[in-house]
């Protein structure tokens, strides 16, 4: 089903509003649901509608891993294709999996790995391999951040124009700080409470009036109580936000690709915040280089078709300057799903 053929201009600012974040309040979508400008009751019908059909997938607290003190790992394995599937299928089996791709190119298996504190990503990564029977296999940690932000934005011309709904959230807000790396200063260590509220908010929001009551009662919280806790922990950078996930595919979204470019040091920079800038970029890091390995700029790009995309690519290409790439196109999905913390 291509969902986004059946949505129309309200579906498309309510399925907005929803990926870019739940006002921490007691009452989140009647707040939404005024920058949509329509009532509440029809903002929460039109939401359910499209959760009850898969569009939207969850709509979970979205939170950094490594602000909770977990570490985590991109992980590219090269795989015998004949034994792909079956090695997916052992990865998976890790609970701190919550990607796991098939790709083109030599490196055909590609995974994100977090494991809680007092663990080695690298050492379960390298475990993880083995066991999966990976014949080589290549460690990224994120070296900087210039963009996590999965929001599949759809304008009235398709995927990836934007449509403005309400005051949309500012540049500050939609991307991280460029501290955000393996060097920025860590948190202190979360209370038990905070601990708790982690692992309420990580729960499916339902959509309700009132969530956060629904969500506080499950785990033992007064609403004030949770809502505050989420507050405090979105101000420590451990929450991002709170926000629904699409089905990108159904969305319209239906081409998918690593872009990965060769580029270092102030390049590098400037092109990271040029490729996050852009609409069709969901994720943006400077990762590692190896001998076999050149490329350092890793980019999450999405279109509603090939076509369009390497268009984009080409864009970006001709803005950045840089003319060295790979464009690994996700060629099938075997895990997709948010990390269980604590």
């Amino acid at each position: 089903m291509d969902g986004h053929a059946n949505l129309d201009r309200i579906d498309r600012a309510v399925l907005t509003l929803l990926q870019e974040g739940l006002p921490l309040e007691p009452h989140p979508l009647a707040a939404l649901a005024f920058r949509a400008g329509i009532p509440e009751g029809e903002f929460l019908s039109r939401a359910i509608r499209w959760k009850e059909e898969g569009l939207i997938r969850d709509i979970r607290g979205i939170f950094d891993a490594r602000a909770l003190g977990y570490s985590s790992l991109l992980v590219a394995a090269q795989l015998d294709p004949t034994r792909v599937d079956e090695a997916a299928e052992t990865v998976n089996r890790h609970p701190g999996v919550s990607h796991n791709y098939l790709r083109e190119g030599r490196f055909n298996l590609w995974f994100t790995l977090a494991v809680p504190p007092g663990k080695k990503a690298e050492e379960e990564a390298e475990e993880l391999v083995r066991a999966a029977g990976g014949e080589d296999w290549l460690p990224f940690p994120a070296l900087k951040v210039f963009k996590v932000r999965a929001v599949f934005e759809l304008g009235e011309n398709g995927p990836g124009h934007r449509q403005v709904v309400g005051d949309s959230l500012s540049v500050e807000n939609r991307f991280p700080s460029p501290n955000s790396g393996p060097d920025s200063p860590a948190a202190p260590s979360l209370s038990s409470r905070e601990i708790a509220a982690v692992r309420a908010l990580q729960e499916d929001f339902p959509l309700v009036p009132d969530p956060f009551r629904e969500l506080g009662e499950r785990a033992g919280f007064e609403e004030q109580e949770l809502i505050g806790l989420a507050v405090r922990l979105r101000d420590q950078g451990r929450l991002r936000r709170i926000a629904a996930t699409l089905r990108h595919r159904r969305a319209g979204f239906r081409a998918n690709a690593m872009v990965v470019w060769e580029a270092e040091g102030k390049r590098a920079e400037a092109a990271g915040w040029l490729f996050a800038s852009h609409p069709r970029v969901s994720h943006c890091y400077l990762r590692p280089t190896y001998p076999e390995w050149p490329y350092g700029l890793f980019t999450m790009m999405h279109a509603s078709s090939r076509e369009e995309l390497e268009e984009t690519v080409s864009l970006l290409s001709r803005e950045s300057g840089l003319y060295s790439f790979s464009i690994l196109w996700s060629l099938k999905e075997y895990k997709k799903e948010r990390i269980r913390y604590f």
